[in-house]
């Protein structure tokens, strides 16, 4: 009998996509060798055993000490980002999970913005928590600022004593930097979220962006409104997590420039609010000497820019650079005036001031943009934001990364805790980190880009990242070290280890296969062709299953012996968690249905989004779509809903509960992730 294999629609052009921007980056996507070439049509047929392969496939091993995208970054000081609490002495039951409360909270945040005060001490990054204003030399924690609904961007006052913040809900706050102290609300919640702001240079003034296209300017003292400045297009104008140059203030704070969003840029007298010139334009900014304002033309439908630098006395070009491909959103001149930095979101271009000639060129890391950049005072150093959450300091010598600052998350998609419960690993952006639970200490950052899948052994002493179009990489946990590297430039949907923890086990999406490794000499052990999105083992090692598109097929292991097929499965599911009851639970994203194994009925079907469960699988823990931080907890097999938690972690990526059962970790987009358990 002839099996037609279903490829799934949902991942379909997903797939092809991502199979065409690997060619083109010219990555190596590394195939395995299957022993049967007829093991692609007839494997389904019970009693087919699948044959494995006797040599390492051609993706075997790639020990890593030299590849900076696969390091361990351990600290030589743990670095403290979250908060120590005391370990519950209560299990989370049916019975009492309505006592659930926030016990610690991990990460700092994700970062929106950089910026240097003007005397160079002080290093802050808005976050989307709050403000961190560290010691810019060591990068040493100073002073934490929670901001509710958190800041889009921040500016120091030009004597360094305040700074402002502005907001996803449009809100414009003036702090104190010594304490922390608010001062001042310019701007309370509006419809339109605010973004880049600046100071005039004596101070007087603080002129902020907002989405509804314009500029306001307030003063510090009274807080009240002076003018509005506004372009004729009414679009958005310097607002969160972009590049951004959208206003610049003269030296003497005679002259404001502004865009409007359009390719429009309009300079203005600040005393009175007129208009003096408008040219045409993306990005602004005024020479420290106050006699040139140099802008970003996007040349018309090539995907091209240029900068042109107007002498300000006579409104004519002094100097325009060849064009380049990208368009330009950042342009800013070093505070001493010698050099004007140009970027969009995969290049920065350092140029000459007097001629516009291309000093230096940085690329973004590979799937990976440049969101904020900031200069310090001294002009010594050029630290960048990267859409990962990656802060860069560059040294002036050569521009190179010196420094790397993993503090704030971007994030957190992934969690999963270690099997005595000690450890927790989340998955960011950029990296991995591991931390110890109870006091919050980051003790290592493993870089794994854009992480999608986590799993460690069942000693604990190995840990495996799958990562999008990254591959899977294993480490060992005593000391970060990376040991082996597989398919490097694939794609993996779900990734375990066996019970014994002998072997992993991982799917992938692209070249519909899942794959096995001895993680003790780091050779390929198995190939099973097919699309499956999941797979999970039996508490006992004697079973794999793997889901496919509506179907679960249940393998002998490690014969992988196909012994029957489970049928009536939704269309969609992420997740399979066997019982030691001998259920099977399939985790989805429109779905819950519980299977048992030993004949296949469905004992249960319930519209639930799961996430995860507790350790005996009594209660299934959700996120609900559209409430960010919502998290609730509902009763197995019933469906009965137990309990409603209210997080401040942003919309809920990610849940797991302790392997002991007390504690449930919830991350979510803000960058920070909270521990939640039952207090005596």
């Amino acid at each position: 009998m002839e099996f037609k294999f279903q490829v799934n629609p949902r991942v379909r052009n997903c797939i092809v996509f991502s199979m065409f921007i690997s060619m083109i980056a010219a990555c190596r996507i590394e195939t395995a060798m299957v022993a049967d070439p007829a093991a692609d049509t007839d494997w389904r047929t019970p009693g087919r055993t699948v044959e494995k392969t006797m040599t390492p496939a051609v993706a075997t091993l790639t020990p890593s000490t030299a590849d900076r995208a696969a390091t361990s970054l351990p600290t030589s000081t743990p670095m403290l980002l979250g908060t120590p609490y005391e370990q519950p002495d209560e299990i989370i039951t049916i019975e009492n999970v309505d006592r659930l409360s926030r016990l610690s909270s991990f990460g700092r945040g994700q970062a929106m913005q950089l910026q240097y005060s003007y005397d160079g001490r002080l290093f802050a990054v808005a976050t989307m928590v709050g403000v961190y204003l560290y010691d810019s030399v060591w990068f040493d924690l100073i002073r934490y600022i929670p901001i509710e609904n958190g800041a889009n961007g921040v500016s120091f006052s030009p004597d360094d004593l305040n700074f402002a913040t502005t907001s996803d809900d449009g809100s414009v706050k003036l702090w104190r930097v010594s304490d922390g102290e608010l001062l001042q609300i310019f701007e309370h919640q509006t419809r339109y979220a605010s973004g880049e702001s600046l100071f005039s240079p004596d101070g007087r003034y603080l002129f902020s962006c907002s989405g509804d296209g314009a500029i306001r300017m307030w003063d510090v003292n009274s807080s009240s409104l002076i003018r509005t400045f506004r372009g004729e297009d009414f679009r958005w104008v310097g607002t969160s997590r972009v590049l951004n140059s959208g206003i610049s203030i003269s030296a003497d704070g005679r002259l404001l420039a502004t865009t409007d969003g359009n390719e429009r840029v309009w300079v203005w007298n600040v005393e009175d609010g007129l208009l003096i010139h408008e040219l045409v334009g993306k990005c602004v900014a005024f020479s420290p000497s106050e006699s040139h304002l140099a802008i970003c033309v996007e040349d018309d439908r090539q995907e091209k820019s240029h900068t042109e630098i107007w002498n300000v006395s006579d409104w004519e070009i002094d100097v325009s650079s060849s064009p380049h491909s990208g368009v330009s959103e950042f342009l800013r001149y070093s505070p001493d005036g010698t050099i004007l930095i140009e970027s969009d979101a995969y290049t920065i271009w350092i140029r000459s001031a007097t001629n516009g000639e291309v000093l230096r060129r940085i690329e973004a890391e590979r799937r990976d943009e440049f969101i904020s950049i900031a200069v310090s005072p001294s002009s010594e150093s050029l630290s960048t934001l990267s859409l990962h959450g990656q802060i860069d300091i560059r040294g002036e010598l050569d521009w190179n990364v010196i420094r790397h600052i993993y503090t704030h998350l971007n994030g957190v998609h992934r969690i999963a805790f270690s099997p005595d419960a000690s450890t927790l690993a989340t998955a960011v952006e950029s990296a991995v980190y591991i931390w110890r639970i109870q006091d919050g200490v980051v003790l290592r950052v493993l870089e794994h880009a854009q992480v999608e899948h986590l799993a460690f052994s069942p000693d604990g002493e190995l840990f495996a990242s799958g990562a999008f179009l990254g591959g899977v990489r294993v480490w060992r946990v005593a000391d970060g070290e990376l040991l082996y590297s597989f398919s490097d430039n694939e794609w993996i949907s779900s990734l375990a280890f066996s019970p014994d923890g002998s072997m992993l086990a991982g799917s992938f999406t692209t070249g519909y296969k899942v794959m096995l490794w001895d993680v003790t000499n780091g050779k390929e052990s198995g190939i099973i062709p097919g699309e499956f999105d999941s797979l999970a083992f039996s508490p006992d090692g004697t079973m794999l299953a793997l889901g496919g598109f509506k179907e679960i097929y249940l393998f002998e292991f490690p014969d992988l012996f196909l012994d029957r097929t489970l049928e009536g499965a939704s269309n969609q599911f992420d997740k399979m968690v066997f019982t030691p009851e001998g259920l099977l639970v399939t985790l989805g994203s429109s779905q819950t249905i519980i299977w048992r194994v030993s004949d296949g009925e469905i004992l249960a079907r319930l519209r639930l989004f799961g996430h995860t469960l507790t350790p005996d699988r009594s209660i299934l823990a959700s996120s609900v779509r559209g409430y960010p931080g919502v998290v609730k907890l509902w009763k197995l097999p019933d469906g009965q809903l137990l309990a409603t938690l209210r997080t401040n972690v942003g919309y809920v990526k990610s849940l797991a509960f302790s392997p002991l059962g007390d504690v449930l970790v919830i991350g979510g987009t803000n960058g920070t992730a909270e521990v939640w358990g039952l207090e005596e």
